[in-house]
């Protein structure tokens, strides 16, 4: 199993990896030489314990160019607690993934500056409303975490969300969100989405009570929409409504009768539905769109080599 699908089975919020390093020599400190990374659209500095000092100092000087630091064990941060970087409170982001157990927390309140913050913490227990200009949270959902707040934020992903309606009204003042990701929400519907209007991306996984994507069709400005595993999902055709999709997904997503609701998405590129039978079997509405993926079955009109030979002619006509 890889690391995402491992993080994944534990509950722990989804996020892009990191996706390059490289070294900058600092000369003002003799032999340091940061450790660098994008993490998503992120540049991060990953702290080592023993040179902490100087990673926190080209850190708040690199304001412009580091987005956040970065706490990770196999990157040699091995603290019991923050202690020294909450003397750092210009720092714009705090990512802490792989730290050792039992992070001692206390004091993050006095990071008001915080832009960014991850964490793989299920026990985070931390209020959100210290920081008023926070941007983008990555972590567990817990009934005092101060979301309604946070109308800065742009992007959330949040695991065992929660909520006591079991829809998304909850959510309706963050009017600036543009990437919403919800991991094992205790959800049945998605009602209250529709007042999301910015939101360009949503992804929902492991809603094993999710029935109806009802609000989400209604999104002005929606391109990719994904939903894992949620077997008792009904109306999966109601999306057809959305006409700024580019990309769905519905993966181990129950049955659908059809997919007829596919001729009315013009604009939709990318259509994928692993583990999620289609009862009539008509395969022809994914003719059109430049990929698609899924398992063969008997009574499907195209096995999923056909389709993809026929998806690979017609990108070669359009160019």
């Amino acid at each position: 199993m890889g690391q995402s699908a491992q993080l994944q089975s534990k509950g722990i919020a989804r996020q892009a990896a990191p996706t390059r390093r490289w070294r900058i020599p600092v000369s003002s400190h003799a032999g340091f030489e940061p450790r660098l990374s994008d993490w998503g659209t992120r540049r991060v500095l990953w702290l080592d314990s023993d040179r902490l000092s100087e990673g926190l100092e080209y850190a708040e000087r690199q304001l412009e160019s580091v987005d956040a630091v970065g706490l990770n064990a196999v990157y040699g941060f091995r603290s019991s607690s923050l202690g020294e970087v909450l003397e750092h409170t210009k720092l714009r982001g705090l990512i802490m993934v792989g730290v050792p157990p039992g992070l001692d927390l206390s004091g993050l309140q006095r990071l008001r500056d915080l832009r960014v913050l991850v964490t793989h913490d299920t026990t985070f227990s931390n209020d959100l409303s210290w920081f008023p200009k926070l941007e983008e949270y990555r972590g567990p959902w817990h009934k005092d975490l101060g979301l309604e707040n946070c109308r800065s934020l742009a992007t959330l992903s949040l695991t065992s969300y929660r909520p006591s309606g079991r829809d998304l009204a909850s959510l309706c003042h963050l009017d600036q969100l543009r990437e919403l990701r919800l991991t094992r929400p205790g959800v049945t519907s998605l009602r209250g989405v529709r007042s999301l209007t910015t939101l360009e991306i949503l992804d929902v996984a492991y809603a094993q009570n999710l029935v109806t994507v009802q609000d989400a069709e209604a999104l002005p400005h929606l391109r990719e929409a994904v939903f894992q595993n949620c077997p008792k999902l009904a109306d999966h055709s109601r999306l057809g409504e959305c006409g700024t999709l580019r990309s769905l997904q519905f993966t181990r997503c129950g049955v659908m009768p059809s997919l007829a609701f596919l001729d009315s998405m013009r604009q939709l590129e990318h259509f994928s539905f692993v583990g999620t039978n289609v009862v009539d079997g008509d395969m022809r509405p994914l003719l059109r769109l430049r990929s698609t993926g899924f398992d063969s079955r008997k009574h499907y009109s195209h096995t999923c080599d056909e389709v993809s030979v026929a998806v690979m002619r017609n990108a070669s006509l359009r160019r």
